[in-house]
């Protein structure tokens, strides 16, 4: 037999095996659809802003002072603005809303903060841990963050300390749940129901009532200063 006719076929049996030996292509690299979903963001752009219309106005309140001494401190909050009077300095602050019962506020001295509040009906409680259960999604914040209950799965999003300029909040897996009783539990707190919102179990000793709005952040410094 000629060479060139021993390699020709020498050649084709060598196709035949591979192409016995081949599984097929390799598979696709995993795309959008089939890898993990993510963590659900404690609130959308949308209800930030709804959140946001709802606190604008001025709120007089009864806050503490770091020695527990009560006294009254008025927010006044225009779009993204908070101005803050707490009966002898004023100042003016950027705020950003982050949950349905958590803000961010960036103060004039570089510190951020967390400020935590609960909307009820006509009435907002700033300063009061809680939250609220909308439709199958449940968000109770804190001073430190928010936890978020959804579909039987927990997620927290806590405060950044090290990177406040770079990310609000940090993702986390957590465990809450709604316990037999209606209250939200999660890491050791509890949140007792208040009709249709969560709140402290505190509340009713330290912060029952609700801010007072008044028409101008003038009035209501005329209105505590009489007092």
């Amino acid at each position: 037999m000629p060479a060139t006719s021993f390699r020709a076929i020498s050649g084709a049996l060598l196709l035949l095996v591979l192409a016995a030996c081949d599984d097929g292509p390799a598979p696709a690299p995993a795309t959008a659809d089939t890898a993990a979903a993510p963590a659900p963001a404690p609130i959308d752009p949308m209800q930030a802003e709804t959140v946001r219309e709802r606190l604008q106005g001025t709120w007089s309140m009864s806050w503490w002072r770091g020695d527990a001494t009560q006294h009254p401190e008025v927010w006044s909050i225009a779009g993204d603005t908070l101005t803050r009077w707490d009966g002898t300095n004023e100042e003016t602050a950027k705020l950003t809303v982050l949950a349905p019962c958590l803000m961010k506020v960036q103060w004039p001295s570089g510190s951020n903060t967390l400020e935590e509040f609960v909307i009820d009906g006509d009435d907002v409680y700033f300063g009061q841990a809680g939250g609220r259960t909308d439709g199958e999604r449940t968000v109770v914040c804190a001073a430190d963050g928010a936890w978020v209950l959804e579909g039987g799965q927990c997620h927290a999003w806590k405060q950044v300390l090290m990177r406040p300029s770079r990310s609000d909040l940090s993702h986390e897996r957590a465990t809450c749940s709604i316990a037999a009783d209606g209250a939200f539990e999660a890491e050791g707190k509890r949140f007792p129901r208040r009709g249709d919102v969560f709140v402290a179990d505190d509340f009713e000793r330290v912060r029952a009532k609700p801010a007072t709005r008044f028409a101008s952040l003038a009035e209501a410094k005329t209105a505590l200063t009489a007092k």
